[in-house]
């Protein structure tokens, strides 16, 4: 065998190997892509199903699904959004129940969860309003005086300007904004401010829910954004406006049970 057909094969053989191992990579890389939006996809409808039963066993199925995606190399931004999300809503769920506080040790848990998570939500795509809006939410949650508001304060502002920067038209934006400022209100004219974005927000939900959602997509925050509505109506002395968008919020969202007890609070006045 001569020397050049001897180089000729080892060259071959140099060439073919490294992409017969890409091919491989291509293809194992593309399944791993498809089965973590399978993965998504399928906690996204669990979550749905959650949000409208308000079920922590079914909140956790839902967290435990889209987590086998986020374990996956190279996991997606809206792999991390969607799971942020979840445990965004864990947090609110558990915080939901009787007893329950800000403090409480398993509220706490889902908390530093989904700040942790969306913090690397923000890191795959900086441009995300939501993640920017729950982080801001959440920051928000852990003051409790003074120097925990200095503290956490600066932080609290950069997320909410970067969620205004990034989704001024998005409802869950401005509805998150509007009960930061609910919770935040001193006086009349900080009701009246909180009223003011939870207002746009409903306008907004209004005209993303004459839309479309997709199978794959879950719209949350209508109906929270209606129970707050309600609680800056009561607040601002408006207890028959207050006992309609509780009305509406449980037309929504029938177990809700913010809506409930603002409802028992404001409905013998109408």
């Amino acid at each position: 065998m001569g020397f050049q057909r001897i180089r000729k094969r080892v060259m071959k053989r140099r060439i073919v190997l490294p992409l017969s191992g890409l091919a491989l990579f291509l293809v194992f890389s593309g399944t791993a892509l498809v089965a973590s939006a399978s993965e998504v996809n399928k906690g996204v409808r669990e979550f749905r199903e959650a949000y409208a039963s308000w079920n922590a066993d079914a909140f956790a199925q839902a967290a435990g699904t889209v987590s086998k995606a986020a374990a996956s190399d190279g996991a997606s931004a809206e792999v991390y959004h969607w799971l942020g999300v979840i445990q965004f809503h864990q947090m609110l769920q558990k915080r939901s129940e009787s007893g329950s506080s800000a403090s409480t040790p398993a509220v706490v848990k889902f908390r530093e969860a989904a700040i942790e998570t969306l913090t690397r939500a923000l890191q795959k795509d900086a441009k995300d309003a939501e993640a920017h809006a729950m982080l801001g939410t959440m920051m928000g949650m852990k003051v409790d005086g003074m120097l925990s508001g200095l503290r956490f304060g600066p932080s609290i502002s950069r997320h909410q300007d970067q969620a205004l920067a990034h989704g001024t038209d998005n409802p869950r934006v401005q509805y998150l904004l509007g009960a930061a400022k609910y919770h935040t209100a001193k006086d009349k004219d900080g009701f009246e401010s909180a009223l003011k974005s939870l207002q746009t927000a409903e306008r907004l939900f209004e005209t993303e829910n004459k839309e479309p959602a997709g199978e794959e997509n879950a719209r949350w925050g209508y109906d929270a954004c209606l129970v707050f509505l309600g609680r800056t109506e009561e607040a601002l002395g408006n207890r028959e406006k207050a006992a309609g968008y509780f009305r509406k919020a449980l037309s929504v969202r029938p177990n809700d049970d913010g809506a409930k007890e603002g409802l028992k609070r404001t409905a013998s006045s109408t």
